[in-house]
């Protein structure tokens, strides 16, 4: 499995990582700490004859009073990560300020572990894009039975691969192929957040020819992305937050957390990845990246925000500046800078800062 070698490359720089509980333990805490404020539940996207070929995990956070819900967050999660983990902070604000959010877990990552195949790889790009869809949907349609009404206003939230993969599901998605048109009228926004269209992981082209080809041949084939420590504080450069659940690696669950029943039920599972990634995948990332980036222009019209950090030691955040530059200028679009963040923001010390921007961005 790809996150079993994903935790052998963690073994290899594990003293450069800060020792915090276990993920069990964090989600324990979030759920008792929030039990009396708001609601989480944990459920799974229909996604019978789908490309990807298994439903999808989704963990749904909302306010306990659902006439207080005023709009609904769809949260995608970023490479080596999951959904609970990836929005641990994020998630429970949003629903502490009236949101429904929808944090699923992307094809084949997280608590897909059910389906067939590897896990912790991306299958197909384009799948991914569909599935982020087939989410949007779903979500909306779920949100408007809990609050009795479909006219909520939404926004879409992506990270890094995510981030990504939101610029190229705007560009290819949001459109009247795909959504109501009435649908696409409430959308307050889309949030792509250190998205993944420039690298700072310089790989020779020779190097990167090759790994196009070893992709193909052995797709499971897990690169350790050696980034070095931060030299301020000789630590990976993951949060400036010592307690934040970002350190948490591996993240082990039992079968039965998620449905599984019998041997599989009793069994561990690693539903992180990270910090190694399989090479296909890197390759259908650097693929996408440049396909999107020379797409800019077609964004639709719908607000944009994307961010970048200044510490980031795997994204390039200059590729989200010049993407916005790209665009209709017509179209509401900012960019936010965080110049002493690392790459992880929704893990980073000041992260509420972040998420009022996103919230004044939203206008919900």
């Amino acid at each position: 499995m790809v996150a079993e070698k994903a935790f052998k490359a963690y073994e290899k720089r594990k003293t450069t990582y800060v020792l915090v509980q276990p993920w069990m333990d964090w989600k324990s805490k979030q759920r008792d700490d929030s039990k009396r404020r708001i609601r989480i539940e944990e459920s799974w996207i229909p996604c019978s004859g789908s490309k990807w070929g298994h439903d999808l995990h989704v963990t749904t956070y909302a306010p306990l009073d659902a006439l207080k819900i005023k709009g609904v967050a769809v949260c995608f999660h970023g490479l080596g990560n999951f959904g609970e983990r990836e929005y641990y902070y994020f998630a429970p604000w949003l629903a502490d300020h009236g949101f429904i959010a929808f944090v699923p877990d992307m094809p084949y990552f997280g608590h897909n572990i059910i389906h067939r195949g590897a896990h912790g790889r991306i299958g197909s790009w384009n799948s991914q894009i569909e599935a982020m869809t087939t989410c949007v949907s779903w979500s909306l349609q779920k949100a408007g039975t809990v609050v009795g009404s479909t006219g909520l206003p939404w926004i879409v939230v992506g990270i890094s691969m995510s981030g990504l993969g939101v610029l190229d599901w705007g560009i290819n998605q949001f459109n009247e192929q795909h959504l109501d048109p009435k649908v696409m009228g409430r959308c307050n926004g889309i949030a792509a957040l250190v998205p993944a269209l420039e690298f700072r992981i310089k790989i020779h082209p020779i190097k990167k020819f090759l790994g196009f080809i070893v992709g193909k041949l052995a797709p499971n084939y897990v690169f350790d992305q050696k980034t070095p420590p931060d030299t301020a504080t000789s630590l990976a450069k993951v949060s400036h937050d010592k307690l934040s659940v970002q350190w948490c690696v591996p993240c082990i669950e039992t079968g039965s957390m998620f449905g599984l029943e019998g041997d599989k039920g009793t069994a561990s599972y690693e539903v992180d990845c990270f910090p190694g990634s399989p090479v296909s995948t890197l390759s259908k990332l650097y693929l996408a990246a440049n396909r999107v980036r020379k797409t800019a222009n077609k964004w639709p019209r719908v607000p944009l925000l994307c961010t970048g950090s200044g510490k980031d030691d795997l994204v390039d955040p200059a590729g989200a500046s010049e993407f916005l530059s790209r665009i209709d200028q017509s179209i509401p679009h900012q960019y936010i800078f965080h110049e002493g963040w690392y790459h992880p923001q929704l893990g980073e010390l000041d992260r509420e800062e972040l998420f009022k921007e996103i919230l004044a961005f939203s206008r919900v």
